[in-house]
């Protein structure tokens, strides 16, 4: 039992399921409409747009998001979170994307790059830290490309002191109830 009860606490965190920013609950995009203002509690920088594709390659269906500028584009979380990374696809190569990745207007991670393709390619972030803000540099000149499934996870936290005295109270409780009922 006490072997089985550690890893299943300490695989607990992995078990959350994580947040993913689709734009499929966005309205149909054939006409290209800016994405809106605090979309999924994001502050997305200007000339962002989503966009229904026919024939696009795209993570999910129907939106992808997409960036009407050549140069870097960005958004910023309302708190601090864990970026995992998203999908990208492009359409002008030879062009690369990268996350910039900062907290509190501090560079703190640069993840590695990708080279875009028409096929629709997940670029992790490779950081496990909490940011606030993520900057897509894109490397290679003027592309045209489109991102999807953007992936986070809430920042777990630290505890309170009083929960971290209650957990080994209650597993405590657990232990003593099953040996009291494996001596009956």
């Amino acid at each position: 039992m006490k072997k089985l009860l550690l890893p299943l606490l300490l695989a607990l965190p992995s078990l959350l399921p994580a947040n993913v920013i689709t734009f499929d609950d966005l309205p149909n995009g054939t006409s290209a409409p800016p994405v809106p203002s605090n979309y999924a509690g994001v502050t997305w920088d200007a000339s962002w747009f989503y966009w229904t594709p026919i024939g696009t390659p795209a993570k999910s269906d129907p939106n992808i998001a997409y960036f009407n500028q050549a140069n870097d584009a960005g958004f910023n979380f309302a708190a601090p979170v864990s970026f995992d990374g998203a999908w990208f696809s492009g359409f002008t190569q030879p062009t690369s994307v990268q996350f910039d990745l900062f907290l509190s207007n501090t560079l703190v991670h640069s993840s590695s790059l990708l080279a875009l393709t028409q096929v629709s390619t997940f670029l992790d972030a490779g950081y496990l830290g909490d940011v606030d803000r993520v900057q897509i540099h894109i490397v290679g000149g003027l592309t045209q490309w489109v991102v999807d499934d953007i992936t986070f996870n809430a920042p777990s936290g630290v505890p309170e002191p009083s929960t971290l005295v209650l957990l080994p109270v209650g597993l405590g409780a657990v232990l003593a109830f099953r040996r009291k009922r494996a001596a009956q």
